[in-house]
């Protein structure tokens, strides 16, 4: 843009120097035609200078038509620059503004992620806190109830002879049978006098019976 404003104003200073010139020709040439024989025998001087003249009157219309078409594109071509930057300066809005919605939208979302993160790493702690006391807890009742089981274990070995065979009954009643012969009774659960066993609700009883037939 500025090369071309730089070369109007060299035309028109081109013009001016070519005015210039051709009046200082003219008053040279009025001052050498001021005898009559200069007027009716015209030197090959004056034929010239009037040639250069009319060359010059017919060039100059020709400059000034340049000079009015170059401006006039000129004036054509900053209209359509600014239109471009215009419409530039538009497009630049509209995609700063969705730049603009779309990182708030991801903020957005990120903080959401983020947050869900923690929630999910705060239950996560939880979980396993809860995981370490029960199994805590059920490793101490584990040991609680080998300790009661240990102390609560029962065993006992007996018959209702001492030795040989024989037979009791029948009966006509129920009746508690009581095994005299005692082996082992370890946990004194069971009472030789009684017959009876006691044990606790929890207690798993096997019982197997030798009598010989």
């Amino acid at each position: 843009m500025k090369g071309l404003l730089y070369i109007l104003l060299l035309l028109e200073t081109l013009v001016v120097q070519q005015q210039v010139d051709g009046g200082q020709v003219e008053n040279e040439i009025s001052q050498q035609l001021s005898s009559e024989d200069s007027r009716q025998n015209p030197s090959p001087t004056h034929e010239a200078s009037t040639d250069s003249q009319q060359y010059c009157h017919l060039s100059f219309p020709d400059i000034h038509a340049a000079l009015r078409e170059l401006t006039a594109t000129i004036t054509e071509q900053k209209a359509n620059i600014r239109a471009l930057e215009t419409r530039l300066r538009e497009q630049q809005t509209f995609i700063l503004e969705e730049l603009n919605r779309k990182t708030d939208a991801l903020e957005m979302r990120l903080r959401d992620t983020e947050k869900a993160a923690e929630q999910q790493t705060f239950i996560l702690e939880e979980l396993n806190k809860k995981t370490d006391d029960i199994s805590n807890l059920t490793q101490s009742q584990v040991e609680e109830l080998r300790k009661e089981n240990r102390d609560r274990e029962i065993a006992f070995s007996t018959s209702l002879m001492q030795s040989g065979s024989g037979h009791v009954g029948p009966f006509t009643t129920d009746i508690t049978v009581t095994y005299k012969n005692v082996f082992t009774n370890v946990g004194n659960a069971y009472n030789p006098i009684t017959g009876g066993l006691v044990t606790s609700a929890q207690t798993a009883n096997t019982y197997k019976n030798n009598n010989n037939k």
